[in-house]
């Protein structure tokens, strides 16, 4: 055990050098879930329940008329030395919300009724911390471990299977194109998972620690970098190789694949470059420096493509690489920005709020402070 706990801190201090002055960004990106109009906020001590129109705290009534509603988070009270939230929540396809607890110290996985904040069931087997979200579909809810398992749970919360898939924590959520369950890991490997039985159909040995989850194409490839640089297209069949192409600085986020273009950003010491690559062939169409590492994924919508760097900048960019509007917030940006409507939502760590929302137009229309 001590040899394991030596290991991952070896390992945080390998991604904290490579990431330069970000060391903090290992357990503590917020988590965004947009649900119709309403946004969950996974950051900190509460899964906060907002509206998206204009960034309020959702409230319940109280038990009783003379008291002021109740806000809509959980936990309704806080216990930050149990309980700790930064994993994107997921929603069922029965309408529950189930994500982990990031604390050290409890290794619950909850599933709660998002109308009213109450536990349907948790789920106690795990001993690692949780880091990253859950996959729910109509086969189950996918939950990766702190300690390399893929758990396959049932909507009541029973296990249907176990795969040991790392010998390190499971940083990435797991994705599906609707046949296979695909999970990166930081050991360079890319699984292809049947979802009924966890048996491995294949899996693809990269070039090295693999932070992020691979995009799905409907053209039958998967796309995923790793912290070299490297940008790898993958048969989603059998997980041959269909090309690579290496980058400035290493990759830390999942790409987002748009058309025939793929956008990712990368992370070279304190600075970062994004990219628009073919999705053909790997050659570079255009690439933009920045003065920010970019450890999120973008945000790509119909006319133009939202990305964030680490020093505060929000940038959004034509398909073409010309710049449409940015803006510079306080604190740090890891997290990718999420689209509610017609807002482009962004989460600052360190900053003076939790949250911000702006129009297409990159005028800000709120923020969230608790």
């Amino acid at each position: 055990m001590k040899q394991k706990k030596i290991l991952f801190i070896a390992l945080v201090v390998v991604l904290s050098t490579l990431l330069g002055a970000c060391a903090p960004v290992v357990s503590n990106w917020a988590g965004i879930l947009v649900d119709g109009e309403r946004i969950y906020l996974a950051d900190g001590i509460h899964i906060y329940t907002l509206n998206a129109a204009d960034g309020n705290l959702v409230t319940i009534p109280a038990a009783s008329p003379q008291d002021d509603p109740i806000p809509l988070r959980f936990p309704n009270q806080s216990d930050a030395n149990t309980m700790t939230f930064f994993a994107p929540p997921a929603l069922t396809p029965d309408g529950q919300m189930v994500f982990p607890n990031s604390s050290p110290n409890q290794h619950s996985f909850y599933s709660i009724n998002p109308e009213n904040g109450n536990v349907n069931w948790s789920f106690d087997g795990s001993k690692g911390t949780w880091i990253a979200g859950a996959l729910a579909t109509e086969d189950g809810i996918f939950a990766p471990d702190g300690e390399g398992v893929l758990y396959a749970l049932s909507n009541s919360g029973q296990v249907l299977w176990s795969l040991k898939a790392s010998e390190h924590g499971l940083w990435s959520h797991p994705v599906t194109d609707g046949e296979k369950i695909y999970i990166s890991t930081l050991d360079h490997f890319v699984l292809a998972i049947e979802p009924e039985t966890g048996k491995v159909i294949w899996q693809a040995e990269l070039d090295n620690l693999l932070m992020s989850a691979p995009a799905v194409g409907e053209d039958g490839r998967l796309y995923i970098g790793s912290v070299s640089g490297a940008l790898y297209a993958l048969d989603a069949e059998d997980g041959k190789v269909a090309w690579r192409k290496e980058l400035q600085g290493g990759i830390w986020g999942s790409p987002v694949l748009d058309g025939d273009q793929l956008f990712v950003g990368t992370v070279d010491g304190e600075a970062g470059t994004f990219y628009a690559v073919n999705s053909a062939d790997g050659s570079i169409i255009w690439s933009q420096p920045e003065t920010g590492a970019i450890v999120a994924g973008a945000l790509v919508l119909e006319d133009q493509v939202v990305y964030v760097t680490e020093i505060g900048l929000v940038q959004s960019r034509n398909k073409e690489g010309g710049s449409l509007w940015q803006d510079t917030l306080e604190g740090k940006l890891y997290a990718a920005p999420a689209l509610a409507g017609d807002l482009v939502l962004v989460a600052p760590m360190q900053g003076n709020f939790l949250l911000a929302a702006y129009n297409l137009n990159g005028a800000q229309q709120w923020v969230f402070n608790p």
